[in-house]
């Protein structure tokens, strides 16, 4: 009797933030379980963006970051449906949320420092420190609920015209939704003076900092 071909294990991808191969594999999904889970659990339909994709799967860099392969990002019309969608009681609630992440940041913020919070969604850690200058970039329409400095603006956009003028910046759960992020991390690099605080967490791991030299 024949044995079965073997079946080779897949290539670990390369980490979009390091260039490293990705150290473990997370889990596989089925692009059409994830189409259905978005649909039933937010109703959003993901299939014009997931159709192609097929299986995915989430691997982990030395880094610590979580992060799909291949990688599909979704854009504005995506994050305008769903944020849409959640309603009052949903992350535009003017509510603290208590958030570990939100916690360390904050701690590193001086007084009158002024922040950059990329990707702020609802802008829920302008509310941990009331002792700075907060700006938030967040592209959803949705961002007009928010009683924050809230500009409907990308990373690229904002660096391209406040060059050097942050003490810090910050993006919380953002990374692993990028297909590309090292251009993202260096348009955060180019809103911040030198010796300036750089924070990026995501779900995986705990929140990641620097200090930005240059």
């Amino acid at each position: 009797m024949t044995p079965p071909p073997a079946v080779s294990a897949p290539v670990p991808p390369l980490c979009p933030a390091t260039g490293l191969p990705a150290v473990r594999c997370i889990q596989v999904v089925s692009s059409s379980l994830l189409s259905l889970m978005y649909r039933v659990s937010f109703g959003v339909r993901v299939d014009r963006q997931l159709a192609s994709a097929g299986r995915l799967r989430l691997w982990e860099s030395p880094c610590g970051l979580a992060f799909f392969d291949p990688m599909i990002a979704g854009d504005k019309t995506f994050y305008d449906d769903l944020f849409g969608r959640l309603g009052e009681e949903g992350p535009w609630q003017a509510a603290r949320v208590e958030r570990s992440d939100y916690a360390r940041v904050a701690a590193e913020i001086k007084p009158g420092e002024i922040v950059l919070d990329v990707g702020c969604g609802a802008a829920g850690f302008a509310r941990w420190v009331p002792q700075a200058r907060y700006v938030g970039l967040e592209r959803s329409i949705e961002a007009r609920k928010v009683d924050a400095d809230v500009r409907q603006e990308t990373i690229a956009e904002h660096a391209a015209t406040h060059p050097g003028e942050y003490d810090a910046v910050c993006a919380f759960h953002v990374i692993e939704h990028l297909a590309e992020p090292a251009p993202f991390v260096a348009d955060m690099v180019r809103c911040v003076r030198p010796g300036a605080l750089g924070c990026a967490s995501n779900r995986w791991k705990r929140c990641r900092r620097a200090s930005i030299s240059a």
